[in-house]
């Protein structure tokens, strides 16, 4: 009796899914399934529309982005095409500037360098002028403690 009722109970269960369905039945279910899609397609189809719109939507966003990133792109260059152009001018006036400065320092050198060797050369001279004098002196005094003596 133990085996009995679990075995029972199992074969129960088991024999919807041992029974084959008939062509009625099977032709009952394919109407049931038929009837359960025929919407769900018509709202794929208005969903697809939809998206159709959504995808078209974008697209005209996605040219209107682009032409205004062109036009940006355009008018930004165009500005710094202008800054180019005007640091091209300073760049030049900068340049003249550092050919006066260079001309200047030149100037400058060729001014400061012979005052220098003329100065060096007079400290020279009056060097060699001050022991020309002591020496012209010791001259004269041993000239003199010659005579004397």
């Amino acid at each position: 009796m133990k085996y009995i009722l679990p075995a029972l109970l199992l074969l129960s269960i088991l024999m919807p899914a041992i029974a084959q369905l008939s062509d009625p039945d099977l032709d009952k279910i394919r109407l049931i399934i038929k009837e359960e899609i025929d919407p769900v397609k018509k709202d794929v189809a208005v969903m697809q529309g939809k998206l159709e719109g959504i995808n078209k939507r974008v697209d005209d966003l996605q040219n209107h982005v682009d032409k205004r990133i062109d036009d940006l792109q355009n008018h930004v260059d165009k500005r710094f095409n202008h800054v180019d152009k005007r640091f091209e001018d300073v760049s030049g006036k900068i340049n003249i500037v550092i050919y006066i400065v260079c001309a200047l320092v030149a100037l400058i050198a060729i001014a400061i360098i012979p005052q220098y060797i003329f100065l060096f050369r007079s400290n020279k001279t009056a060097e060699q002028d001050r022991k020309i004098e002591v020496l012209t002196e010791k001259i004269e005094t041993l000239e003199k403690q010659r005579i004397v003596s």
